[in-house]
């Protein structure tokens, strides 16, 4: 009976438990580099994973790059990150529309909701929110006035 090796965690990089490596760009894309080097060195490619740490499709997919781009292939690419779609100044006059109540803006609500929030960035920006989403931009601005009141259960006495 053979014992059986632990689990490494560059191995458990199945559909959805993807992480990013550690280190800065600069490390990573030098340790791509080394990794090439390797290879073009003669050395197969579970022995440069071994030796660098990483996964055996890490290095078979340096391979590939390197293959396809050369040294450019093993550049960090920069990070893309889906912008906002309100620019800052927009965001700056949507706290200002949000201090004020919403019948102010012509709607028929004493407070401002996710919806009427989506709404009044459609009316006044051109953008459309899904009004799930709005949130995300609500929580930066103090929006409202003192919470509702809860309702309380009262207990009555039986006689």
């Amino acid at each position: 009976m053979t014992k059986k090796q632990p689990r490494r965690a560059d191995k458990d990089c199945g559909k959805g438990n993807w992480m990013r490596p550690k280190g800065t760009k600069p490390e990573l894309e030098a340790r791509r580099r080394r990794g090439a080097a390797m290879l073009r060195a003669g050395r197969g490619v579970r022995e440069v994973a071994l030796r660098l740490g990483v996964s055996p499709g890490s290095v078979s997919r340096w391979k590939a790059m390197s293959r396809r781009g050369g040294e450019a292939g093993l550049k960090a690419r920069p990070q893309t990150r889906r912008t906002g779609r309100l620019s800052a100044a927009q965001r700056n006059r949507l706290g200002r529309f949000l201090a004020r109540p919403p019948e102010s803006h012509g709607f028929g609500a004493t407070r401002w909701t996710l919806p009427l929030v989506a709404r009044l960035i459609r009316k006044h920006f051109g953008v459309e929110y899904h009004p799930g989403h709005v949130w995300r931009i609500v929580r930066s601005f103090k929006v409202g006035g003192p919470p509702s009141p809860r309702l309380r259960r009262v207990k009555l006495k039986s006689n």
